[in-house]
């Protein structure tokens, strides 16, 4: 921290300013609009941008090779490695409780698994309200889910195609404005994105390409298609044809060249990960929440070994959120036994 001393002005600035008032005070229309947009969403802090480029800048952060398969895996691995043991295929069905302390878990097929403390590192909401019996919610808990701000959720497309997008488009993201604003899962849009996934060859065989787009959307326009499958299908084909429509105009020759395509919408994500309203991050970090919210419980009230690990405690989340909360945990297992809190590198 003392490090940071010279900084925390220039930190205190930036956080305190959306992408949208950032982009406003340029006075070149092509920086002021690709600073605005650059996130989906104007009224995220600014500070957004620096904590990506920064650390890309130093190379600290980049893109997992193999995509989130293999960096899935290398997790996996090094808790092997440790000595962990995984049970897949094992949907757990509650938090059993004895005596006011968690002694383990019972499973969706029946089984029962005892434990000295039981981490949950799911969704926070489906954790208090059905693994646990949903009286021990902590206020701050209460709280955030009646007020918080959620992260739009993000409907993706992506293209399998028998083209070499390595020089064309870029591996973070070609956005360019639109002629005309298009309506796209509910949203209106006057930028599109593409990406390209040239950069990690396991992903596309030689000569070929992966290419995503898609946009922000809200769950709200979403829920009422879950249940109906032909609504649901039709909906994503809709998406699906706009999406290459506007690829073909900027690249003749597109559509005739694709050779797979894929859809995630929110309803995969919430499928899929259990994240409430199918959102990848968690909670938008205004000035007033982080003025409010500067410690997320990661314990509930009354139940003693039970701790809340996932990205939801550590705002906004995502997968450096959750590594970090899931490493604070354990700070406080190790706390709990009397144990130095000790970290190697493989």
């Amino acid at each position: 921290m003392a490090g940071m001393v010279p900084y925390i002005k220039g930190f205190m600035n930036v956080g305190d300013l959306t992408l949208g008032a950032l982009g406003a005070r340029f006075t070149d229309p092509l920086l002021r609009g690709a600073i605005a947009n650059l996130l989906d969403d104007v009224t995220m802090s600014a500070m957004a941008l620096v904590l990506t480029l920064g650390p890309m800048s130093r190379r600290t952060a980049g893109y997992p090779l193999g995509g989130s398969l293999e960096f899935a895996r290398a997790i996996e691995q090094r808790f092997l490695n440790l000595g962990g043991r995984i049970v897949y295929r094992s949907r757990v069905e509650q938090v059993l409780e004895r005596a006011g302390r968690a002694a383990g878990v019972r499973l969706a097929h029946g089984g029962e698994v005892g434990a000295d403390y039981v981490i949950s590192a799911s969704d926070m909401r489906t954790t208090l309200s059905s693994l646990l019996d949903g009286s021990r919610v902590d206020p701050l808990h209460r709280e955030l889910f009646e007020t918080g701000r959620l992260f739009s959720p993000i409907v993706q497309v992506t293209f399998g195609v028998n083209m070499n997008f390595s020089d064309q488009i870029s591996c973070i993201d070609t956005s360019y404005e639109l002629e005309q604003p298009i309506e796209l899962a509910g949203r209106r849009l006057s930028y599109f994105r593409v990406k390209n996934y040239c950069y990690d060859p396991s992903l596309a065989p030689p000569g070929k390409s992966v290419v995503g787009t898609g946009t922000t959307t809200d769950w709200s326009y979403w829920e009422p298609l879950i249940g109906n499958t032909s609504a649901y299908d039709a909906e994503k084909e809709k998406i699906i044809a706009m999406c290459r429509e506007q690829i073909e105009r900027r690249h003749p020759g597109f559509t005739s060249k694709i050779e797979m395509t894929d859809v995630a919408t929110p309803h995969t994500i919430a499928r899929y990960t259990g994240n409430w309203k199918g959102t990848y991050m968690t909670w938008m970090l205004s000035d007033d929440f982080r003025r409010k919210h500067r410690y997320i419980p990661k314990t509930v009230p009354g139940l003693s070994g039970f701790y809340l690990a996932s990205m939801w405690t550590n705002p906004p989340g995502g997968i450096s959120g959750a590594a970090g909360a899931g490493r604070e945990v354990v700070q406080l297992l190790c706390h709990e036994d009397r144990k130095r809190f000790l970290t190697s590198t493989p």
